[in-house]
């Protein structure tokens, strides 16, 4: 009889189990209280954590057969994704508690910012979000976090917040962890022969050497007008180029006509028999259409391309940051002409690692940082020939009031990060250890690649 009571209750377990309530109701994958989060909630976490993770591996060339044999942090991916997924869920709690316990509320505003954001969101990805098991309640709920994490860190250190830092404060942080600069980069050769690359790079190595000579003595406010000095040469040596590819366009097009003209006149003369004749081959001479103009037409616009690419790469120069080049191609700006600051760059290293600074622009940053204040010195690494000041960022005493929010933001996420660890310990919270089992990274993914293949048809 007792035996027949327990297999009656493993078979009422496992219909309970299909319905996902009861002995196996993986519906929810945090308890705390009497209050329960949605598993979609935690399938939306995962779904973003293994996508960054997934995204980095492709950036590095994995292939995506390999992803799941791959570490990241000295953890196996599905491991690392399940365990911050798992974090994510409980600062989502402890993040929502800690906001009703401040009497934190939206506005309307926000409230309609929410509902537009989820709306874009699942227009775009909705499908996907369902196919995995994600309901477009659970992805508001993910959302609304995001917003409540916001205000409450702006409740303690926001302007006039509760722990919000002092000028003194910040500019203490920007003076231990910034690093400011002007430079002039000329980039090395794209070029994929080796010979041909060897050449343009000692032709730039030169130019590098030849402007190091001009400003090396130059102080840091005064070395703007190297820059300025290069980026006129840079500027016109590029319309020069330009200047010479349509000249070269115009005589090529202009020896084609004269070889035409050349071509139906001794036609005619060789065959006056038929004026007809001498017509018709003067007219297939001047036809576009002909292999011959095709090729002449193939060979200029490839010398053309090449022109300009090798133009570009000589010329190019980093003012501020990489993106500056742009700027410098367009000519001079109404900021450039105000803004005091625009030949300079601010850097924060705080979140620098020694695996960041063995990377092309970490070891530019590495070397500006032990550098000494005020003096010019060269550089090289992967990516350009350098001309470098360093300033002192001390004397940069505005940019706290310019960047007050990205500076709290960098001061206070640590201590941040810990208030939040300490409302998850208050919490008391339980993980549903069969939801996580269900929804695993692997399940997920399998989930994921399915859906893109049935739907790329």
């Amino acid at each position: 009889m007792a035996r027949f009571r327990k297999a009656a209750a493993l078979i009422a377990c496992a219909v309970m189990a299909s319905t996902v309530t009861g002995c196996a109701d993986t519906s929810y994958s945090v308890k705390y209280g009497d209050e329960t989060v949605k598993a979609g909630v935690y399938i939306g976490y995962l779904q973003t954590e293994l996508n960054n993770q997934l995204y980095t591996f492709s950036y590095q060339g994995i292939e995506s057969k390999d992803y799941f044999s791959q570490q990241v942090d000295g953890v196996d991916l599905s491991e690392y994704v399940k365990n911050n997924s798992i974090k994510d869920v409980k600062e989502y709690v402890a993040i929502k508690k800690q906001f009703e316990a401040e009497g934190l509320s939206f506005t309307d505003d926000e409230l309609k910012q929410i509902s537009s954001n989820v709306n874009t969101s699942w227009d775009s990805m909705g499908g996907m979000y369902e196919n995995n098991g994600v309901s477009k309640e659970s992805l508001k709920e993910i959302y609304r976090e995001a917003l409540m994490r916001s205000k409450l860190f702006n409740l303690y250190y926001g302007e006039g917040g509760k722990e919000a830092p002092t000028d003194e404060e910040l500019q203490k942080y920007v003076n231990d962890n910034y690093i400011r600069y002007k430079m002039i980069a000329i980039y090395k050769s794209s070029e994929t022969d080796e010979s041909k690359a060897a050449a343009e790079n000692e032709e730039h190595l030169k130019k590098r050497d030849e402007y190091f000579e001009k400003g090396k003595d130059l102080t840091f406010d005064n070395f703007d007008q190297l820059i300025e000095e290069y980026r006129a040469e840079s500027d016109a040596a590029s319309e020069a180029d330009s200047t010479q590819a349509e000249d070269s366009s115009r005589t090529d097009e202009s020896s084609q006509a004269d070889d035409t003209s050349s071509v139906a006149d001794t036609s005619s003369a060789a065959d006056t028999s038929s004026a007809a004749e001498s017509k018709a081959e003067a007219s297939s001479a001047e036809t576009p259409d002909s292999p011959a103009a095709d090729a002449d037409s193939t060979s200029e616009a490839e010398s053309k391309t090449e022109s300009t690419a090798e133009s570009k790469t000589e010329t190019e120069s980093v003012a501020e940051t990489e993106s500056t080049a742009e700027a410098e191609t367009t000519g001079e700006t109404e900021a450039e002409e105000t803004d005091p600051y625009v030949n300079e760059a601010m850097i924060d290293l705080a979140s620098y690692t020694d695996e960041d600074f063995e990377t092309a622009s970490g070891k530019l940053f590495k070397e500006i940082k032990g550098a000494e204040v005020g003096k010019v010195f060269k550089f090289e690494n992967d990516n350009a020939y350098y001309i470098v000041v360093k300033g002192d960022v001390s004397q940069r005493t505005d940019y706290v009031s310019e960047n007050r929010s990205t500076l709290v933001q960098s001061l206070k996420k640590d201590d941040f990060q810990k208030k939040i660890d300490g409302w998850v310990e208050a919490a008391g919270i339980s993980v549903n250890e069969k939801a996580i089992k269900r929804y695993t990274p692997e399940v997920i993914y399998d989930r994921m690649v399915k859906y893109s293949e049935k739907n790329s048809k």
